[in-house]
Parts: structure tokens; C-alpha cells; sequence
């Protein structure tokens, strides 16, 4: 690790701090090179385990994603020269009653979130506040800090939720998750399966028998590289991608961001491509990561020609059960909650969005209070249409019970 004198990096130092913890905030991407290889440790030992919390993917995104009005840092902790955590903030100015008020948050957009406090694993509790008092301190007027989409196994809800000094923090469920557990063998697996799934399953992988030359490829290590992301991108664009114009390959700045990406992601040896092949031709892919005994899978894309033999659905087997068959694998994390999951039994990881408002006047009654009131709307809006819904069960029971009766 280079000396902090050897970077272009602002130091802060918190002399109150029993521990004796010291910031530096850093703010070109130049600078954050120094930190890359610990901070992808930090990424790779965090309880989370997301490769957006890394060096290579939070670089990436600043590197393409940026409004023109936005600019960023990163707060680094240090305990002597080890560094033991950081933050990386956008800062997107804001004027309210006049007042320069610049909202904070972590990197998110549709293609990245999660980004959250990363800290070494057996003093997360001290680190994480820690690093919020100093982006408070380095932003002594923001409007508040939001962190989009945050899995239940993340340690910053623990290490805040006694630990605010000066602000209040709002938490909202998120969404989830689609995970599957690797555990026991692959035919329990594979009984949990629904028999008519099972059953369409089984048609699937007979209509690809009939198609020449199939075959699945597994990229990793240094076989995975930048070089593949074209294959994904052509077939993540045969259907109805493409037409929505989501598809990687219509965004010059999405190619740019994955370009970058898959790089940084290959020299770590995180990368993974799967493919499914008929006659050399890519029918279906995956782009996944895969960090320690995680896999992450974070694009998908099949050929829809091919949709009669649900090409994408024999990739995900072949996927899970490689899993299984090499031991190397306790879970695969789909990141989002897509009704095709259920037809594997997914369980389900809780994700939330937490908002820190500085206690100051135009924070709370312009930030917190709003944003407590629309929580609290959509929580009624919930609650009846629930309250609908068993009504009208209720109805039909009785309905149902009455036409028993009479009969």
C-alpha cells in the first residue's frame, strides 16, 4: 500500500476517534488506482458478497455514469497504513429555499446497486460510523445520503442503528433477491421441482437433442475475458431487448461500462461466461461473477428463434448443476425477483433502501417527513388492497358454501 503522501488524496483526521481512525477523500479516478487491490480484498471478504462493492465496478461506474452536473468521492478509513474501509458518494447538487443543499448517495442505476460501507469484517460497528460522520463532515450541508437496494446480509444496518450521531435514518424494503442454495445433492434439487416444470423441462432438452452439435461452454479464470461480451451482446439483443431499446448493444455508454467491466472483473479472475451452443451459434449466455463460493449472475440473454426449446432455461440447469458437481459453489445469486424464478424455488433475500437525513431543519421537514409520508401511503395502499383482496375471497366462500347449501 503506498504512503498516503504518494496520493493525490485529501486527508481528514478524526482526532476524537478512540480508535485512532483517519480518513483520506479521494475524487479522480486516477487516485483510486492505490487502493484497487485492497479495496477488491475488502470487496471479496464482505459478508455481502456483491462485486458491485469493488474497486472494478465502482471505477467503471464513475467512469460512465455521470450526470454532467454530478461529481463523487471516496472516504477511505485507515488504522495506520492498513486500510480497513471506505465509501464511494455521488454528489448531485440541490437548491432548496435557496439553499445549496447537495443530495449524497452510493452508485445505482439499473445496472448497478448495492453499493454500500465496506469495512474489515471484526470491527465493522466502529468503521461504518466512522465513515459517515466524516462524509458529513466533508459535506457539512447536504440535503441526505440514500443507499438504493441493500441486501439483509449487509452489517450497515447493524453498525448504524445505534450508532447515528446528528441524523435519523429511514429504512424501506427494497425487493428481493432470487438465490439458490447449493446443498445436498442434485437430485433433491431437482425434486423440488414442480412436475409440470419437470415435465416442460424434459420436452425442452428433447427438442434440443434434435438441433446439431449442442453444446455448453464454461468460461473462468483467465479464459474469461473482455473479449466474450460481444457474444452476450448479440444474443441478449435477438428479441425483445432490443425492441424496448434495453439491449447493451444499443447504449454506447452501456458497451463502454461492460467493456470496462468484464476487463477489470477478467484481471481479478472473477469473470464467468456461460454459453449455450448449437452449430458454433450462441443460442442463450450468462455473464456471471464469481466471488469466493458465490456466483453472481448479472445479464442473461437467450435467442428467442430458439424459444421453442427454452434455450435459457437448459443454460440455467447446466449452471446449477455444474454447481453442484464441482463443490465449489454454497450459493447462486440471481439479484433480482423475476417471476421465471419461481419456477426453480428460489428462496428469497430481502433487499432495502436506507435514507440518513442530517437533524437540520430543511433535511427533515423537506426530506424525512415527505419521505416517511409516502412510506406510510404506499403502506395503506398496501394494506387495502389486501383488505380487498381477502374480501373478495371471503365473498366467494360464501358464495360457494351458499351454493352447497342449497344443493
Amino acid at each position: 500500500m503506498p504512503q498516503a503522501s504518494d496520493k493525490k488524496a485529501n486527508p481528514i483526521n478524526n482526532l476524537n476517534h478512540p480508535s485512532g481512525l483517519r480518513a483520506e477523500v479521494v475524487d479522480s479516478i486516477a487516485a483510486l488506482e492505490p487502493y484497487r487491490d485492497e479495496w477488491n480484498r475488502l470487496a471479496l471478504a464482505a459478508p455481502q458478497k456483491l462485486p458491485t462493492l469493488s474497486h472494478a465496478w465502482v471505477s467503471s461506474y464513475l467512469e460512465n455514469f455521470l450526470n454532467p452536473n454530478e461529481t463523487w468521492c471516496c472516504i477511505f478509513a485507515f488504522d495506520g497504513d492498513q486500510l480497513v474501509g471506505l465509501l464511494p458518494v455521488i454528489i448531485t447538487p440541490f437548491r432548496i429555499l435557496g439553499f445549496s443543499r447537495p443530495r449524497l448517495a452510493t452508485p445505482f442505476n439499473l445496472h448497478t446497486f448495492s453499493v454500500d460501507f465496506l469495512s474489515t469484517t471484526d470491527r465493522q460497528n466502529e468503521i461504518i460510523p466512522f465513515l459517515l460522520t466524516t462524509l458529513f463532515k466533508v459535506q457539512k450541508a447536504s440535503f441526505g445520503f440514500a443507499i438504493n437496494r441493500i441486501p439483509e446480509t449487509t452489517p450497515t444496518l447493524d453498525a448504524l442503528a445505534n450508532n447515528i450521531e446528528g441524523a435519523g435514518l429511514i429504512l424501506d424494503f427494497a425487493g428481493y433477491a432470487s438465490i439458490i442454495k447449493i446443498d445436498g445433492a442434485i437430485d433433491d434439487f431437482h425434486k423440488r421441482l414442480s412436475r409440470n416444470f419437470s415435465r416442460n423441462l424434459t420436452k425442452a432438452h428433447n427438442k434440443m437433442a434434435k438441433l446439431p452439435n449442442v453444446k455448453t461452454v464454461f468460461l473462468t479464470g483467465a479464459d474469461a475475458t473482455e473479449k466474450e461480451l460481444p457474444l452476450l451482446m448479440k444474443v441478449e439483443a435477438s428479441g425483445w431487448k432490443k425492441q424496448e431499446g434495453t439491449a447493451i448493444e444499443q447504449s454506447p455508454t452501456l458497451v463502454s461500462f461492460y467493456t470496462a467491466l468484464t476487463k477489470r472483473l477478467s484481471a481479478l479472475g472473477w469473470l464467468e461466461w456461460h454459453f449455450l451452443e448449437t452449430d458454433s451459434r450462441v443460442i442463450a449466455g450468462q455473464m456471471g461473477v464469481k466471488m469466493g463460493r458465490t456466483l453472481t449472475l448479472f445479464k442473461i440473454g437467450y435467442d428467442e428463434e430458439y424459444s421453442y426449446c427454452s434455450p435459457g432455461n437448459i443454460l440455467f440447469e447446466s449452471v446449477v448443476e455444474r454447481a453442484y458437481s464441482e463443490g465449489d459453489t454454497d450459493e447462486i445469486n440471481c439479484i433480482t425477483d423475476m417471476t421465471w424464478h419461481d419456477n426453480w424455488v428460489m428462496d428469497k433475500r430481502p433487499h432495502y433502501d436506507l435514507w440518513i437525513y442530517p437533524k437540520h431543519t430543511i433535511p427533515f421537514f423537506f426530506g424525512a417527513l415527505p419521505r416517511k409520508a409516502r412510506m406510510s401511503i404506499s403502506k395503506i395502499a398496501v394494506l387495502k388492497s389486501v383488505y380487498h383482496h381477502a374480501k373478495k375471497l371471503l365473498n366467494l366462500s360464501g358464495r360457494v358454501a351458499k351454493a352447497r347449501k342449497d344443493d
